[in-house]
């Protein structure tokens, strides 16, 4: 068992670890920019394209996060650290039982990850806010074009319209 003050065998882990979170928000914030951009130039396949990617990016940063739990969970244990139940390890708590040279290392990079989740937590509030937007114009646009009558119906193959209900199975089909 490690020592206070000493330095945990996984620090050099966590480090890159934290580091590669980072570079993975970095990443997601510029997808979210870019599906920003495709918002509001309408293009439709350069949004299903940046959606695609943020799926992706957002289910490595959950994979990623899971192995920082573990690997910090770990290092507390080596340290000799205890933890509440219910309670997460912070890197402030594991900070404490490090020699400064390395809490310095590890604060620099805890830092730039905050930032950089921060820069992320920034730009999906701002597409949350554009998406909203543009949904409540689109539901504008549909509800000034849907027929006063209520329901629109169908159209039939010949490109008349036919109420919903009588629509026979050969108009449906052809």
């Amino acid at each position: 068992m490690a020592t206070r003050h000493s330095e945990p065998r996984r620090l050099n882990d966590l480090i890159r670890l934290l580091d590669s979170i980072r570079s993975l928000h970095e990443s997601l914030e510029g997808v979210i920019r870019l599906k920003l951009e495709a918002m509001r130039r309408a293009d439709l396949p350069a949004m299903q394209t940046a959606m695609d990617r943020e799926q992706t990016l957002t289910a490595r940063l959950r994979e990623r996060d899971g192995l920082r739990r573990q690997l910090m969970d770990a290092m507390a244990k080596e340290m000799g650290l205890t933890v509440e139940p219910g309670r997460v390890l912070t890197v402030s708590r594991l900070a404490q039982g490090i020699k400064a040279s390395s809490r310095k290392t590890l604060w620099a990079c805890a830092n730039a990850l905050s930032a950089a989740l921060a820069r992320t937590a920034q730009a999906n509030r701002v597409a949350a806010v554009t998406t909203r937007a543009l949904i409540n114009h689109m539901q504008w646009v549909f509800a000034s074009v849907r027929p006063a009558g209520g329901s629109s119906g169908v159209y039939s193959d010949r490109g008349t319209e036919v109420p919903k209900g009588g629509t026979l199975l050969l108009e449906t089909v052809g």
